[in-house]
């Protein structure tokens, strides 16, 4: 048996893979290459990761396993094909080092981290040294591991999403797509024929089939129009500002874009007005986001209450603001459902991921709110004049011709929804689902489309009917402040 064992592996090192060698070393500098940039670089984004699995350890540990696991598997495939030199089990172990340096860049050696390195350094020797000496040759088995731990991950992924992805991390789901990329493409690079022809499907599958990233609508109540008027009426302070002879103020909020620092931005400035002013949220009549600062409207929306209170004057208040639905991973179900499903999605039969990963991330913000019930509401349905809730108008951006799309539970009176004026000033913006469609989308899907900005998170399909649709993108490349859509809604009011 051994015999057979060595004959097999001296036929692999004699085909041995000398004409691979060059690409065998290439398949193994991927995953160095990859770790290593991150590593000089140091995003922000890449250090936050790391901090948050530093602060949990089950997810270090699990990020630490990952990557040892791929490295493990990367031995495999060598001593299967008779090619594990010295220099390739050094570049095996490498991006287990580079881990090791990453967090040790944000922990220092602690007593975790230290002993997690040497456990895992111990457990690699240990591995080369059974798969050196083991007569155990199955040139299958290293792939077939990789395949299998990748699919484990995606598979959890699609029945839980959200919690699943926040349960393992960031880093461990990059290290999982990381060691697969490394695995195939070290087995590409030993089995060339076979590995062009793989490759070539995908590109014909990849550009032969489309990228669905089409929004879920739910029917529309019909168009709401000049409401203000109601809207005062059923202030619950307004007799207040009569008996003291004084206007009712009126607020119109715009929330310009800017990525998580907006939402951040709105939705905490926003909290602490509130916490400071009782009635505040009651005066505002409209709350225009863009992009994040959409994300950041409604956020603050589902933190407050839906019932009005009588007057009652500003104050300072210690009351601090819940960041919680700010500081959530909301990264890495993200990042699960780009890496792990949506890269082989099309190369699947059928439409079995439900979300696309953008419309994952408003998922995973609802989930994170005050109130996930009232965020899951139509926009149609999701405004009424006797609310202590403002209305939210979400700003996003027509791929067709480059003007504003509105989503709003009502439209200023003046317009159509189809940028036409009813004989008084003429908005250049679409308004929906206004007189254009008889479909909604829920409160947060609509501040997702506002906040899409490729390639992260895509373009959005949003059908009007079974004959028309629309392309979305972040509202930014419009106009970013949301200035535009307030002042037609001022407009509106006075014409």
């Amino acid at each position: 048996m051994a015999s057979v064992s060595s004959a097999t592996g001296d036929r692999f090192a004699k085909r041995g893979l000398k004409s691979n060698r060059v690409p065998v070393n290439i398949a193994l500098l991927v995953p160095i290459l990859i770790y290593g940039i991150l590593n000089y670089a140091d995003p922000g984004q890449y250090r936050l990761i790391l901090v948050r699995a530093i602060q949990n350890p089950p997810q270090f540990i699990i990020a630490v396993g990952i990557v040892l696991f791929y490295s493990v598997n990367t031995l495999l495939l060598l001593r299967a094909h008779g090619i594990h030199t010295v220099l390739r089990v050094i570049l095996a172990a490498s991006p287990l080092l580079l881990t090791f340096y990453a967090f040790d860049s944000v922990a220092g050696l602690g007593f975790l981290t230290t002993i997690v390195s040497i456990l895992a350094l111990a457990a690699f020797f240990a591995a080369y040294h059974w798969i050196s000496t083991s007569k155990l040759r199955l040139a299958w088995l290293g792939g077939l591991l990789a395949f299998a731990m990748f699919a484990v991950f995606a598979i959890a992924h699609v029945y839980s999403p959200i919690d699943y992805a926040r349960s393992v991390g960031s880093y461990a789901i990059f290290a999982v797509f990381v060691g697969f990329l490394s695995i195939s493409g070290l087995a590409a690079a030993i089995y060339p024929k076979i590995g062009w022809a793989t490759l070539g499907i995908i590109v014909v599958v990849y550009l032969a089939t489309p990228n669905n990233h089409t929004i879920s609508t739910v029917p529309s109540s019909s168009l709401k129009d000049d409401l203000i008027t109601e809207w005062v009426s059923a202030r619950g302070d307004l007799e207040a500002y009569k008996a003291a002879n004084m206007p009712y103020p009126v607020i119109f909020v715009s929330s310009e874009g800017g990525g998580i620092y907006a939402a951040a931005h709105a939705y905490t400035t926003l909290s602490q007005l509130a916490n400071g002013c009782p009635t505040f949220a009651q005066h505002i009549f409209v709350a225009v986001g863009v992009s994040g600062g959409a994300i950041g409207n409604a956020l603050f929306n589902a933190s407050i209450e839906d019932k009005q209170h009588d007057y009652a004057p500003c104050r300072p208040t210690d009351t601090e603001v819940n960041t919680s639905p700010l500081t959530e991973d909301h990264l890495a179900p993200v990042l699960a459902r780009l890496l792990l499903v949506e890269m082989i999605a099309r190369l699947l039969p059928g439409e079995w991921p439900e979300q696309d990963r953008a419309s994952l991330l408003a998922e995973s913000f609802k989930q994170a709110s005050a109130d996930p019930e009232y965020l899951s509401k139509a926009v149609g349905e999701s405004w009424e004049p006797r609310s202590a809730r403002p209305a939210l108008a979400a700003v996003a951006t027509k791929m067709n011709d480059g003007q504003r799309f509105v989503i709003a539970p009502f439209t200023p009176y003046f317009a159509t929804g189809t940028g036409i004026g009813l004989g008084n000033p003429i908005t250049t913006a679409e308004w929906y689902p206004g007189r254009i469609s008889q479909t909604s989308v829920s409160l947060i899907e609509a501040a997702g489309i506002s906040a899409r900005f490729p390639w992260i998170t895509p373009t959005a399909r949003l059908e009007l009917s079974p004959t028309s649709d629309r392309i979305l993108a972040d509202g930014g490349y419009f106009e970013n402040s949301g200035a535009d859509t307030v002042l037609d809604y001022i407009r509106g009011l006075r014409a």
